[in-house]
């Protein structure tokens, strides 16, 4: 675990550092603070976040401040939650703070995990009816890519939500162009699956 681990930290330092090459920084503080996010808005499946996910927002920020930040979404392994990553992430968040670009970290409950499945209000929204791949049915979507597929939906869900709803800190306007989710990184499954996120990204350039 020690090398995913150091190679997540490495990759957000090594992007804090292009965007603070740009002089898109902001002073670093030594407090952080995590909060807890439930999309709920009405009865329609479009205004409600394909995955259920918590901010750790960067330290010492005002959140009208930290709507700026760029932003990292983490997927966590086989049977965890995003809550597995809360003290390594508010480690990252003060570390990059400090060298000078502060990061928002999403940390999402991939499918069937965490409150993406035990919110049963939104548990048919969020999940595919299968089937899924078997030897039954063999061209059917695996799990990793319908995971994957949730995770490209949040990240649209949340430009999307941050060019239509600024009333509130995690859907705030960002700067014109600014992409909100500038990285993906994932430990075990969630690393199998950001993988297979950035496949697709790819295939789109």
């Amino acid at each position: 675990r020690v090398p995913c681990v150091m190679s997540c930290r490495l990759a957000v330092l090594n992007v804090a550092s292009r965007f603070a090459s740009r002089g898109e920084n902001s002073a670093p503080s030594s407090s952080f603070f995590a909060r807890s996010f439930v999309a709920v808005s009405g009865d329609s499946r479009t205004n409600v976040s394909p995955l259920a996910y918590e901010w750790i927002e960067p330290p010492g920020e005002s959140t009208g401040d930290a709507s700026s930040a760029p932003v990292a979404i983490i997927a966590h392994g086989l049977m965890g939650s995003g809550r597995n990553w809360r003290t390594f992430t508010r480690a990252l968040s003060r570390r990059v703070a400090r060298e000078g670009t502060p990061w928002r970290f999403a940390l999402v409950d991939n499918l069937w995990h965490g409150s993406t499945w035990g919110d049963l209000a939104h548990r048919q929204a969020r999940h595919p009816p299968g089937p899924f791949r078997s030897a039954n049915h063999p061209n059917a979507p695996c799990a990793v890519d319908l995971a994957a597929d949730a995770i490209c939906e949040f990240a649209s869900h949340l430009r999307n939500a941050a060019s239509t709803r600024g009333s509130s800190s995690m859907t705030q306007t960002s700067p014109p162009g600014f992409p909100p989710v500038a990285a993906v990184l994932g430990h075990s499954l969630g690393g199998k699956i950001a993988l297979r996120v950035l496949s697709r990204l790819a295939a789109r350039a």
